[in-house]
């Protein structure tokens, strides 16, 4: 007994970090990264929430990237819009229509066209990828500062209230980076040992996530019942198919190189790029335009990725 405790308290710990370290990437890339600077209405209370409700999908999407043996990108992606749809039409409910985003174009804008395009196989996929090696992390974050820089000069074009100027928006970058690297870090560690987990965890997912689902999104938005249901039968089985074909194991250890401490520091650039970006643009006008654009091409791009992933899976 006095053997078999500290394993379990280990796993254990290293389970809730996993998870943690998950939440908080995802929080980040999809809250910190998709909003891009400090907003009027953000306090500390409105973060600690969105860092459970992340918290929670990630445990979430890590449930069925292991339950499911996902493996390839295109069984990936269908986890990654998996997340989507729990974040924005489970835990929230934005999937059903939002005022500037009319159902039904809201189903896979936020939830595939970010949470899964950006958040997922940007956020975690992407860099885990790119930390590999030394010119593809520089390449990363110049990209990564570039995009961050001009997103948040449109979100700062489009809402009057938002008005930051370069020195806290550059402040901000800083926390926001050292956090991302953070959770990668401990991410890292983490994944490294296959992370399993018992039904008596799957069963409690499943129920909680459905009490929510009908007491809380369901009485706000009654259309979601005959919108999240169909779709996550629909990701069920095909990844249940995944599961047939891939009889064991995931990709998250592979993901998680021994990656060595300095090969993260081109991430520094991140907050000084995207504030010059952000501090030079401060005089184009009508730069809400490219908001639209760039979601109408992640939105096409997310929903072409997420059909043709399940077809693929389907076919396989």
């Amino acid at each position: 007994m006095t053997q078999t405790s500290p394993s379990r308290l280990q796993a254990l710990m290293r389970k809730v970090l996993f998870i943690f370290a998950t939440g908080l990437i995802f929080c980040l890339v999809s809250e910190g990264l998709f909003y891009g600077l400090v907003r009027r209405e953000d306090s500390f209370f409105g973060y600690m929430t969105m860092a459970a409700l992340y918290g929670c999908a990630a445990w979430l999407f890590l449930i069925v990237v292991t339950y499911f043996n996902v493996k390839s990108k295109a069984a990936l992606f269908v986890a990654a819009g998996f997340f989507g749809w729990m974040v924005e039409g489970a835990l929230l409910n934005t999937t059903y229509g939002v005022p500037d985003m009319p159902f039904p174009l809201s189903i896979p804008v936020t939830a595939l066209s970010w949470h899964a395009l950006v958040t997922v196989m940007f956020g975690l996929y992407a860099t885990r990828l790119a930390l590999r090696k030394r010119g593809s992390i520089f390449r990363f974050a110049i990209l990564t500062g570039i995009f961050w820089g001009i997103w948040a000069a449109t979100w700062r074009s489009a809402d009057a209230t938002i008005q930051i100027g370069a020195e806290m928006f550059f402040l901000y970058g800083c926390l926001l980076i050292a956090l991302f690297v953070a959770g990668h870090l401990i991410w890292e560690r983490m994944a490294r040992t296959p992370l399993e987990f018992g039904k008596g965890e799957i069963w409690t997912a499943i129920v909680g996530t459905t009490l929510w689902f009908l007491a809380v999104t369901v009485p706000l938005r009654p259309i979601a019942i005959f919108v999240l249901p169909p779709l996550l039968v629909l990701m069920y089985f095909v990844l249940q198919k995944n599961k047939t074909r891939e009889r064991s194991g995931s990709l998250l250890p592979e993901l998680a190189d021994d990656i060595p401490l300095s090969r993260y520091l081109p991430f520094a650039m991140v907050p000084p790029i995207a504030s010059v970006i952000y501090a030079f643009t401060a005089t184009i006008p009508n730069l809400e335009y490219t908001m639209v654009a760039v979601t109408a091409i992640t939105g096409c791009v997310g929903t072409w990725m997420f059909v043709a992933s399940v077809v693929r899976l389907l076919k396989s």
